[in-house]
């Protein structure tokens, strides 16, 4: 599918675009072509008549919604009033603080939703001039997740601390297929921490999942399914119900691939359970996981569903979900089927909080090191 967009954004974004989603961008200030793959439901639609909002959009603690989000010195104040003003292809720059919002959505009234989304939290001030964690905060919003994007295929979330909703703190769903849902930390949700929902190929990768009161990940769906999903590099621990699920009763959500993760000391049946009426454990490949217990469901390994190289044992946290030296999940991770961008990520990260990883990767999620 091709999409068509105005690029007014500098070399800086460009850069990142290229490297963070492998879409071509054109030259500044021209009109260019985008080619995603396996866009699947929902589109880009025709814009309202008139100039485009500017591209990339700013969100800062200090901005003013009624600002026109063009740069960081007339960033807008929420993100969502920045996902309402995007537009296919858009990236949105968030600034360090905390952002009391919720149901930050890409849904329209007037028109198709726009997919091919960049939410970034930009922790490290390049883009804003606002260093430091990016929170959204959901206490007292009376929302139920802090992003609920729909048919937003080709999309990124990356960088968010997330906490405090009732329901979930990410939700895509409904054909938000080839997603990205990376570098996050989603914890003390009173549902759910990352629930992909009827959509395909969506990737989630190096993600910190703690303390939600429903599953750590779902893969799940309502009428399609999510198959061909990755889960890689993952922290799920101390979940309500269960770490990660693949599938539900509902529809399959088969050819999983489920590697480098750690997955310790949820609630519920078991750490790792992938239903098998309907079948979401055809094609499932887990490996490379450290499962503490290790409960599976189902338990028999002939099922597949505990990988021949995962592991068992205290991954030994510190009190901020860092490794300790002696854990057994440091450089006992698999090689990953990723582009060398996202393969990067990883190696400019830590999970000790010392040094950064090198050699066979390390399990589990990925601190930035300051």
């Amino acid at each position: 599918m091709r999409i068509s967009f105005w690029s007014n954004e500098d070399a800086d974004v460009t850069a990142y675009r290229m490297l963070q989603l492998g879409r071509t961008v054109c030259a500044l200030g021209a009109v260019c072509t985008l080619v995603t793959a396996g866009c699947g439901g929902g589109g880009g639609g025709s814009a309202p008549a008139g100039p485009p909002p500017p591209n990339p959009l700013y969100v800062r603690i200090s901005g003013k919604d009624t600002n026109s989000g063009a740069d960081a010195d007339n960033a807008l104040r929420t993100i969502g009033k920045a996902a309402q003003l995007a537009r296919t292809g858009y990236v949105i720059f968030v600034g360090a603080g905390t952002y009391t919002e919720g149901n930050i959505t890409n849904a329209r009234s007037e028109m198709v939703a726009p997919n091919a989304l960049s939410f970034v939290a930009d922790a490290s001030g390049n883009q804003t001039g606002d260093s430091g964690a990016v929170t959204i905060n959901g206490t007292g919003t009376g929302a139920s997740a802090g992003f609920n994007l729909s048919k937003a295929p080709g999309s990124l979330i990356d960088g968010f601390t997330i906490t405090g909703f009732s329901d979930a703190g990410i939700v895509i769903k409904s054909g938000s297929d080839d997603f990205t849902i990376q570098n996050c930390l989603i914890a003390n949700n009173s549902g759910d921490g990352i629930r992909v929902q009827d959509s395909a190929s969506v990737l989630v990768f190096n993600n910190l999942v703690r303390n939600n009161g429903g599953v750590g990940i779902g893969i799940v769906g309502q009428i399609s399914g999510s198959p061909d999903a990755q889960v890689l590099s993952n922290t799920m621990v101390g979940n309500g119900v269960r770490g990660l699920i693949v599938g539900n009763t509902n529809a399959a959500s088969p050819r999983a691939v489920v590697h480098n993760n750690i997955v310790q000391g949820n609630l519920g049946d078991a750490n790792i359970k992938v239903i098998t009426n309907p079948r979401s454990d055809l094609g499932y490949d887990g490996n490379y996981n450290l499962v503490n217990p290790p409960t599976y469901l189902p338990s028999s390994t002939s099922g597949g569903i505990r990988g021949a190289n995962d592991i068992t044992g205290d991954a030994q946290f510190t009190g901020d979900f860092h490794l300790q030296s002696s854990s057994p999940a440091i450089d006992r991770g698999g090689p990953l089927n990723l582009p060398t961008s996202q393969t990067n990520i990883l190696r400019s990260r830590t999970t000790t909080g010392t040094n950064l990883d090198s050699g066979v990767f390390d399990m589990g999620f990925h601190f930035l090191r300051h």
